[in-house]
């Protein structure tokens, strides 16, 4: 194909669900897809609560079956990403919400670290 690929083969498919229960909430899900040559299997799972004004939640995600997934030139194995989250309202309509997350792409013989950290924060205007 056009981009590099011998396959033009395009999907992707994805289910989940979430429960509350006590306060909390459980959610998670099992996905497949393919992009030309690329295939993955993955899976994420996350449980988050609101403590007073505060929401809070933990999620993880990990490709538990790939083909072709790489990182420049190395494979990607069991990719997985770890987030925690958390936002509180400051005022009516404003938000601060903030995300810490790990990451490990797994990759075998990587020229580069492929694992690390990522944070996110942002204030947001709801009105």
């Amino acid at each position: 194909g056009d981009a590099g690929t011998d396959d033009d083969d395009c999907f992707g498919v994805y289910g989940g669900a979430n429960v509350d229960f006590f306060g909390f909430r459980l959610g998670g899900g099992y996905g497949s897809e393919q992009f030309g040559d690329t295939e993955r299997d993955f899976f994420n799972v996350g449980l988050g609560a609101a403590l007073g004004p505060v929401n809070v939640s933990v999620n993880y995600g990990q490709v538990i079956d790939s083909d072709n997934l790489t990182v420049g030139d190395a494979e990607v194995g069991d990719a997985s990403n770890l987030v925690f989250s958390a936002d509180v309202p400051l005022m009516p309509g404003l938000v601060l919400a903030g995300d810490i997350g790990f990451f490990d792409n797994d990759a075998e013989n990587a020229p580069t670290d492929d694992e690390g950290w990522q944070a996110v924060g942002r204030l947001g205007l709801a009105f």
